[in-house]
């Protein structure tokens, strides 16, 4: 069930990222050719040859943030270490990608445009990011996609993981109680938890 509902959110982030990805590659193509801050001096391509290229963009992407880890769980990790993961990742990408291009000798892409597509696509896939984790971190301190845990053990170790688990609803893990080696404290009450 944990294994099924794992997937569920990580096809939802992968939509998520594509959409943003396809977003900012055809924002980086408007940018460089009709809105250009360097003049075009070769005329405006037909766009759909720009478009095309996501048929080897969404995999590809796909391919480099699951080595990076961007597809896993991330209750605890830090925004700062997301969006360096993004940016690097990112950068990975687009390096293949423009070396995949060099061999398709029919066309020449700008670079300029996969320039434009690399800084819009670090910040939009971040803030996309940041804003998902918010959601769920929110939907969490409701009472919803939690992950519940039992404490090993009752000293002063297992009482502090208790505590700092306890004072991040957002994470959304849920303490169901202790478990104990100690007969005699079973049945007991420790921190508002059952031993």
């Amino acid at each position: 069930m944990l294994k099924k509902h794992s997937k569920f959110f990580e096809t939802l982030v992968l939509l998520l990222d594509w959409i943003t990805l396809s977003c900012s590659w055809i924002l980086a193509y408007n940018l460089r050719f009709y809105f250009p801050i360097v003049p075009v001096s070769k005329g405006i391509p037909p766009f759909l040859i720009y478009l095309t290229l996501l048929v080897i963009m969404l995999p590809l992407w796909y391919i480099v943030f699951r080595a990076f880890g961007l597809y896993r769980p991330r209750r605890i990790s830090s925004k700062v270490a997301e969006v360096m993961n993004i940016a690097t990742a990112t950068l990975i990408a687009i390096v293949i990608l423009v070396a995949l291009t060099f061999f398709v000798r029919q066309y020449e892409f700008s670079r300029l445009t996969f320039v434009y597509f690399g800084i819009i696509c670090v910040i939009a896939l971040c803030i996309e990011r940041i804003l998902f984790r918010e959601l769920l971190r929110f939907i969490r301190k409701r009472g919803y996609n939690l992950r519940h845990a039992l404490i090993v053990g009752t000293g002063s170790l297992g009482q502090d993981v208790t505590d700092r688990v306890h004072g991040h609803p957002e994470l959304g893990i849920k303490i169901r109680g202790f478990l104990s080696e100690d007969n005699s404290q079973i049945g007991n009450e420790l921190k508002g938890f059952k031993v």
